[in-house]
């Protein structure tokens, strides 16, 4: 679904990504960016807050500063919307949330789905800054999809990028989710999308334990000749077979 949702074709109208500094999103907004821009949409990113040196993340859009004068975006955004089929990206709506209540972003949200100009908004959201979960439940349900981008943790983060778990409302209410791991190539565009369940993630995630000894700085295996003279060793407690048939004479007799 990832890539679906990175190419417009599995969302309504919105879509939310959810991400922490441990596993950015940005890289995926980019990824959307530059497919939209490249089919000759105008992108628009409204900066609701700082941008903390992330400048060329997005060359290729119009900016929109409106830090210190929230109260204005709407009107900004319809002023710069003076096409049709315009993208909006909100490169952070965190700190934003932290001093508005949900019914704000609520209200602009829904002032751009009634323009005749914009076609889709994308917003990030970083959930290490905005630590509610009431409020990000909240803001979840007013985007068409949900992007969440969890820790990689063991094997997997050697081949990965990172982790995501997809959401997307169908206009007949029904909810399509997804469980997936994906790679960048060299240029930040997506390169390889693998669900949970496939054949390569649970190849990297049942090789650790298919050999255990393989990571050890000790070698705990036996050589053929060292298992050859293990199996003829006789130990002091093991009776040879004329002394146990012996032995079991006595017994019966």
């Amino acid at each position: 679904m990832l890539q679906k949702l990175l190419h417009e074709t599995a969302f309504n109208f919105s879509l939310l990504i959810k991400d922490s500094s441990e596993q950015p999103g940005l890289c995926l907004a980019k990824s959307l960016i530059t497919n939209l821009a490249g089919n000759g949409r105008k992108v628009l990113s409204v900066l609701m807050e700082p941008e903390f040196g992330q400048d060329s993340l997005f060359d290729q859009t119009h900016k929109i500063n409106v830090f210190g004068n929230e109260r204005e975006v709407t009107a900004k955004i319809t002023e710069a919307a003076n096409c049709t089929d315009c993208c909006v990206v909100f490169p952070s709506l965190s700190l934003y949330l932290l001093n508005n209540k949900v019914s704000e972003l609520a209200r602009i949200i829904r002032s751009l789905q009634m323009s005749d100009n914009v076609s889709t908004v994308v917003a990030v959201i970083h959930k290490d800054v905005l630590q509610n979960e009431d409020t990000l439940g909240m803001c979840e349900y007013l985007f068409s999809a949900v992007i969440d981008l969890l820790p990689l943790e063991g094997e997997l983060s050697a081949t990965y990028h990172g982790h995501v778990k997809c959401l997307s409302r169908k206009s007949n209410g029904k909810l399509e989710t997804s469980d997936e791991f994906f790679s960048l190539s060299n240029d930040g565009a997506l390169d390889m999308v693998h669900a949970s369940t496939s054949a390569a993630i649970q190849a990297l995630v049942d090789e650790p334990s298919a050999d255990i000894t393989n990571k050890l700085t000790f070698n705990l295996k036996l050589s053929d000749k060292e298992r050859e003279a293990k199996n003829n060793l006789q130990l002091p407690y093991l009776k040879k077979d004329s002394e146990k048939s012996a032995l079991l004479s006595q017994t019966l007799g």
